[in-house]
């Protein structure tokens, strides 16, 4: 966003969308996280026992997903803001840092 877009009226609902997007995406990936360590956890207690570890197994399996899941969540967020015309901002954090407005 160029300097003199910042006051343009549309600014404050874009930066709005940016800060929902980002909440929802941090919000989503801390249940994952959390999900994925309760099912390690499950699965690290009941592999102690020779009866249940074929449900442990699966627990690791589900977890595993959940892991899966944590980047899916943050590609989701870098093409939502994508759609929105943020490209330069993905770029900046992807490490481009000669990239400029072409408007």
């Amino acid at each position: 966003m160029k300097p003199t877009q910042l006051f343009h009226v549309d600014a404050r609902s874009h930066l709005m969308v940016h800060k929902r997007i980002y909440a929802m995406s941090e919000l989503l990936h801390t249940i994952v996280d959390v999900a994925a360590a309760l099912c390690f956890l499950t699965g690290s207690i009941l592999s102690l026992s020779d009866e249940t570890k074929a449900i442990a197994t699966w627990f690791y399996i589900v977890g595993s997903f959940f892991f899966l899941l944590k980047p899916i969540i943050r590609i989701s967020r870098e093409v939502r803001y994508a759609a929105l015309g943020d490209v330069d901002a993905l770029a900046r954090r992807a490490g481009w840092s000669g990239v400029r407005d072409m408007d």
